[in-house]
């Protein structure tokens, strides 16, 4: 099986493997995954993916008038969303598909989409698991398209399923990236104006917090 490494020793157990979202070690050469698990069941067929996921820094970069430089503002961090694509090449894989289809058929509460923490807790997220998806913290995600299978000439369905990352509730966050130290080289005329334009920044920061309450 794919996703063993050694006898009864599963995939999440090899040498870099985990869900804490830190290690980055796992090769995929020598433990290769075609599998990824939803609310606790395996994928049917064969997995290829995830695909374009991300976590993305929410930045807003702002420019002042007569400043000759910008600045960033950091909102936190944007939600990933990504694609695992189901390949079914046998009878047996679209038996398997039609008993796991009723995730990818399942649907949130209407409201906030809290994060879950237990597999049979479907009404609100799933967890999700794949070697990939780990290093970057997604460990929760509710399926944001649920696709039709696509069938080529081969007589092989694809069926791609669009997932989008949950978290818990926001916290507050504000912050911007730290400029680099002042330049020795600059005179102390360009010296006061750059302070200035750093007090002019930090008061469009006030305004800006202001107008986000």
């Amino acid at each position: 099986m794919p996703f063993v490494v050694g006898p009864n020793t599963p995939i999440w157990q090899a040498p870099g493997v985990t869900g804490g979202g830190t290690s980055v070690a796992w090769n995929p050469i020598r433990y290769p995954v075609n599998k990824f698990m939803l609310a606790g069941s395996w994928s049917p067929g064969i997995c290829r993916g995830p695909t374009n996921a991300a976590i993305v820094r929410n930045l807003d970069e702002r420019q002042g008038y007569g400043i000759d430089f910008a600045w960033l503002i950091f909102w936190g961090r944007k939600l990933a969303r990504f694609t695992m694509t189901l390949e079914l090449y046998t009878e047996q894989d679209w038996d398997d598909w039609q008993k796991w289809r009723p995730l990818v058929h399942t649907v949130p509460r209407r409201g906030p989409v809290r994060r879950s923490t237990d597999n049979a807790d479907t009404a609100r997220s799933m967890l999700i698991w794949h070697p990939q998806l780990a290093p970057l913290g997604i460990t929760s995600a509710i399926v944001e398209e649920e696709p039709q299978e696509e069938v080529d000439d081969g007589m092989i369905a694809k069926v791609p399923i669009r997932f989008a990352q949950c978290k818990g509730m926001p916290k507050p966050a504000y912050a911007k990236p730290e400029a680099a130290k002042e330049d020795p080289a600059l005179t102390a005329q360009e010296q006061r104006i750059r302070n200035k334009a750093e007090q002019l920044m930090n008061a469009l920061q006030q305004d800006t917090l202001a107008g986000k309450r």
